[in-house]
């Protein structure tokens, strides 16, 4: 098992994740990634998130290993 963090951007704001998550290798990573944004977006939570928002995912040593565009999450 690796932890992987996702950390929101949007250019000017930075929305750490510090505890991060574990998967068994990226892919089933962004799979946790893409169930989280799903439910906070059916909640509500990422209402004020459009636009220019980017996941990004990096290793426990900081390595960036992924970027997404919140709007390809769906």
């Amino acid at each position: 098992m690796h932890r992987f963090h996702f950390d929101l951007i949007d250019g000017r704001t930075l929305v750490r994740d510090d505890e991060g998550v574990e998967a068994e290798d990226l892919s089933c990573a962004l799979e946790q990634a893409r169930a989280t944004i799903e439910e906070m977006r059916a909640s509500g939570d990422l209402s004020d998130l459009a636009g220019r928002w980017q996941l990004v995912v990096r290793s426990e040593s900081g390595t960036v290993l992924a970027s997404i565009s919140l709007p390809e999450l769906h």
